[in-house]
């Protein structure tokens, strides 16, 4: 079976385990990050975060696929466009659920949400009209007001 192939047959083992732990509304906004294409760190974060919560796999390895993209997550967040990024919104949901479910590190995942809740504030409201944008900025909603009270 070919890799790619291989791991279609686990996410969608992966998304039912999801939406038991996220709900319908966490679920869908994860299936359009799954959808994007256009940015490789993106899709990486995306399978390291789907074979993280494989539990066909060992710990290790569940482990070993996140730790593998934070070298060139660090390398995205310190460029001067990363918080002009929607997909830095993306990356930085998925290593929070990364952090959370994964590693079960509450105190990293909230430290990822304070950094989340910046990068919204610093795009404003207009770069969510779109329906895409707008399940993010929903998805984050439930996030920030849950851990900052925003």
């Amino acid at each position: 079976m070919l890799e790619d192939e291989h791991f279609g047959n686990r996410m969608e083992h992966v998304l039912v385990r999801f939406y038991a732990i996220a709900g319908q509304r966490g679920l869908e906004w994860l299936r359009s990050v799954a959808s994007i294409r256009d940015d490789e760190l993106v899709h990486v974060a995306f399978k390291a975060l789907i074979c993280g919560l494989d539990t066909t796999n060992t710990d290790p390895a569940r482990r070993r696929r996140c730790a593998e993209i934070l070298p060139a997550i660090r390398k995205r967040l310190t460029s001067s466009k990363a918080v002009q990024s929607q997909n830095m919104i993306h990356l930085i949901f998925l290593l929070s659920y990364q952090e959370l479910l994964v590693w079960n590190n509450a105190k990293a995942w909230m430290m990822h949400i304070s950094g989340l809740s910046a990068i919204f504030q610093n795009l404003g409201p207009h770069a969510f009209k779109g329906g895409s944008e707008r399940r993010t900025l929903q998805q984050g909603r439930l996030f920030l007001v849950s851990v900052l009270g925003f």
